[in-house]
């Protein structure tokens, strides 16, 4: 069966000299990212205020914090099909309206069941950020800053969350109602999801901004180039996904990272306030955010160190992998929060920033997914990868909530877990992770060449 013949490139006239557009991308990027995280943590920041209004228990709050993550478990494959063949520029601007118009809707809930739909409601749409930026990062950026260039957006993620808590806890202070923390940050997506229509292009190939020399740039040390509008998978491409030795390395790594990142997303807040006696509405929220802060100093130094590995002529396995595992066994460190007696709030503080610090060099695993794929099979990789690091999400909150529920809300336990799920994730990229190169294409030995369907 011969393969279907591909379109033509449109003929684009393109600006003289050297340009820089991809910067402008990487900021979306890193403006996606970070509305994801500032929408996921408005609950987490007015998560008492809430439980007390609707009468609800530790068990049932840790269900709906962890609603969104269940939500992008179930869709996120399919967003990652649809990005293939729709493009990051449409599916992505239906993203950001989409969840931003969801948390303006949760600021009107009252109820469980409300508060329920609309956090779902909020992972169906946040769904395709993370694979759309990453294969974002994949088409517009040379393989030896590409890791700088993941590390840079990812950090919108913990921005995200120390913006969230001093920000919004000033919100809540001001208007004395936690809805309206809900009803700014929602307002804040719609302009961006807005803009990210007018100025973002799914590939430099379709945008006139890029000049042939960026273009060049961008192609230059690829093993293969990633591919725009590829024949559709088939159940072989599938299993491969699911199946590949490399991938289900990263795929066990996600466990450690998700348990990590997604405790600090949601229950994190809680334990400041009712273990710490934090009170986000004074200066106190800001001491709050040193953890997430010292995540972003853990992503920037894992991207600038993997990057500058590769220059010195280590391979992409090495430094790629090499931060990744670093960074999941630094979090480790979580465990130890339980030998410190209550009161030493600064000590438990500065060990949970470590803790944040290299559980931000490892969240730049999605870097991982995207060099391993396929080329034609960028999109469905992403999308599967991400698949599994909110499946995993999903379960941390609900997981903590019981422990809480069932250890008179003892956070020792809590953290124990979350140390023993960063472990098991090293174990997975040092056992199952090799190499980390695109994987040999069966069905396309010879290649299948990029194409677009218009400017």
């Amino acid at each position: 069966m011969s393969s279907p013949q591909p379109k033509l490139v449109p003929d684009i006239t393109r600006p003289p000299g050297p340009t820089r557009y991809r910067y402008v991308i990487l900021i979306f990027m890193w403006l996606a990212v970070f509305l994801n995280y500032l929408d996921r943590a408005t609950l987490s920041v007015v998560l008492e205020d809430v439980k007390a209004e609707i009468g609800a228990s530790d068990a049932q709050m840790g269900v709906i914090l962890s609603a969104f993550a269940w939500s992008i478990t179930a869709v996120i494959v399919v967003f990652g099909y649809l990005m293939q063949r729709y493009g990051a520029r449409l599916i992505g601007t239906i993203s950001l309206l989409g969840f931003s118009l969801m948390t303006i809707l949760t600021g009107m809930a009252g109820s469980f069941i409300t508060l329920f739909v609309t956090r779902l409601g909020l992972g169906v749409f946040e769904a395709p950020t993370f694979p759309l930026n990453s294969a974002l990062a994949r088409t517009w950026f040379p393989q030896a800053g590409r890791a700088k260039a993941v590390s840079t957006y990812m950090t919108g993620s913990f921005f995200g969350l120390a913006f969230a808590v001093p920000i919004l806890g000033m919100i809540l202070n001001i208007f004395g109602n936690w809805r309206s923390v809900f009803f700014f940050a929602g307002g804040l997506g719609v302009l961006i999801a807005l803009a990210w229509y007018l100025v973002l292009r799914s590939t430099p190939l379709e945008s006139m901004r890029v000049s042939q020399q960026e273009l060049d740039l961008i192609t230059s040390g690829d093993e293969a180039a990633p591919v725009v509008k590829p024949p559709r998978p088939n159940g072989a491409d599938w299993l491969s996904v699911l199946l590949e030795r490399r991938l289900v390395g990263i795929y066990l790594g996600a466990f450690g990272t998700s348990t990590v990142v997604f405790f600090f997303i949601t229950w994190f807040p809680s334990y400041l306030t009712s273990e710490l006696g934090f009170d986000f509405k004074t200066g106190s929220a800001i001491l709050a955010a040193l953890p997430y802060i010292c995540g972003m100093g853990g992503m920037l130094t894992s991207g600038w160190l993997s990057d500058k590995l590769i220059k010195s002529g280590k391979s992409p396995g090495q430094a790629r992998k090499v931060t990744v595992t670093v960074g999941l066994l630094g979090s480790t460190v979580i465990a130890l929060v339980p030998l410190l007696d209550s009161n030493q709030t600064s000590a438990i503080l500065a060990l949970l920033c470590v803790c944040f610090f290299f559980a931000g060099m490892a969240n730049t695993a999605w870097l991982l997914a995207a060099e391993i794929a396929k080329p034609r099979l960028l999109g469905l990789t992403t999308g599967v990868y991400g698949f599994w690091v909110n499946l995993f999400g999903a379960i941390t909150p609900i997981v903590v909530g019981i422990l809480l529920t069932n250890t008179d809300r003892n956070f020792g336990v809590v953290f124990g877990y979350v140390g023993a799920a960063a472990l098991l994730g090293v174990l997975g990229y040092v056992v199952l992770v090799d190499r980390v190169e695109p994987s040999r294409d069966k069905r396309f030995p010879d290649g299948v060449p990029a194409t677009v369907d218009a400017a």
